[in-house]
């Protein structure tokens, strides 16, 4: 019994203990999926996010190039136009035409270039902020994301650890629950075989059935039956003793 009751105490607990574990094992399984589901799609975001900022950065160093080289066009264009002077000609043309539309030569609009160079400049700062800011932001982005990805994937290798380890106490756990039933049912075996013994033997041991008087009867028939059984046996022929004498003290032979 002290035995089947060990055996009871450690199966719950063993019992308790498998479920703490699949409950943990699930739950791993849980964090896994959610883990590499996160990481999957943050990498294709970072992915997106890389090539629009690479195409961002190439047009902006495109167009910064290109006003840049306008405006280099426009300098000189008007530099040279400011150094402009008329060479004297005749034409026959001249004189049935109202000419080019201006007299003297032509310098162009040199105070209206103010305007048209103040305007690319603010293009072109708009273009190089943009490239700057644009690899800034790049290079933060990816910095951010290998940060996330080792923390990501040093999380996922450590629950994978975890679980498998888990799973290997849950089947061991699982082996000692089914040795301790197969060794409680053995000794419940035993202890019902000894409860059946113990009733079998009871009546005979503990409960005759009889009262006190009637016991006292039987055992004094029980003692006058070994008196003529011994007279029956004495070979000296005294049967006087026999008839009304005590029977034999024991060490008295019976031959």
């Amino acid at each position: 019994m002290e035995e089947s009751q060990d055996l009871n105490v450690a199966l719950s607990t063993l019992e308790l203990k498998q479920d703490e574990l699949e409950a943990e094992i699930a739950e791993l399984e849980g964090d896994l999926i959610q883990l590499r589901t996160d990481l999957n799609t943050t990498e294709q975001q970072r992915d997106l996010d890389r090539i629009a900022n690479h195409n961002t950065i190439k047009e902006a160093q495109e167009g910064l190039k290109a006003v840049q080289d306008a405006i280099l066009i426009l300098k000189v264009f008007y530099k040279d136009a400011a150094k402009a002077s008329v060479f004297s000609q005749i034409s026959p043309v001249d004189e049935d035409t109202a000419g080019p539309g201006f007299n003297g030569a032509y310098n162009g609009q040199q105070t209206g270039a103010k305007a048209i160079f103040g305007l690319l400049e603010v293009i072109e700062s708009d273009f190089d902020r943009t490239h700057r800011v644009t690899i800034q932001a790049e290079a933060e982005a990816q910095a951010a994301f290998v940060l996330y990805d080792r923390n990501a994937r040093s999380d996922i290798s450590a629950k994978d650890e975890k679980r498998e380890l888990d799973e290997e106490d849950l089947q061991t756990t699982k082996n000692n629950i089914a040795t301790k039933m197969h060794d409680l049912q053995t000794a419940q075996d035993l202890l019902d075989a000894a409860l059946q013994e113990i009733e079998a033997l009871k009546p005979t041991c503990i409960d005759t059935g009889m009262s006190f008087d009637e016991r006292t009867a039987k055992r004094q028939e029980e003692l006058d039956a070994l008196k003529n059984a011994l007279c029956i046996l004495d070979t000296d022929g005294v049967e006087a003793r026999c008839q009304s004498g005590p029977p034999p003290q024991g060490g008295q032979s019976l031959g």
